[in-house]
């Protein structure tokens, strides 16, 4: 949410996920925790020392769109 993902299940969120990644890798590695909602993305790409949580009641949704992926 720091990054501006919106948890609606409507919204795409691939751009907050990805950036959120990004500074945790920037920073030498770390933890990027989704929390509870329904949150839509794209491809997102994890980072070496990067980890993702799912907080209990979150749902990572993929998009539907083939546009939103690499």
């Amino acid at each position: 949410l720091d990054f501006g993902a919106v948890p609606d299940g409507k919204t795409l969120n691939t751009t907050a996920i990805q950036t959120a990644i990004d500074k945790a890798g920037q920073a030498g590695g770390g933890r990027v925790l989704v929390p509870a909602g329904v949150f839509l993305s794209g491809s997102v790409h994890l980072r070496s020392g990067v980890e993702l949580h799912l907080a209990e009641g979150a749902t990572l949704l993929g998009s539907t769109s083939r546009f939103d992926y690499d």
